[in-house]
């Protein structure tokens, strides 16, 4: 079971630190955006991700494909 936890926890561990990067829920958006699960853009009083927070997320997902 250990083995185990540490196998998911490597596997979830650069996408968790990749939506971490900036404040819920635009990381999660972007996320679901790039899987192709567009649910809009955030309103105000949050913003877009930056560009090199989606670069992040992007290169994150990258491994799941």
């Amino acid at each position: 079971e250990v083995n185990d936890a540490r196998r998911w926890h490597r596997f979830l561990s650069p996408i968790l630190s990749a939506l971490s990067l900036e404040t819920n829920p635009s990381p999660i958006k972007e996320a679901l955006s790039i899987a192709g699960l567009a649910m809009g853009q955030v309103r105000p009083p949050l913003a877009p991700v930056s560009i090199s927070t989606r670069e992040a997320i992007h290169q994150a997902m990258q491994r799941w494909s």
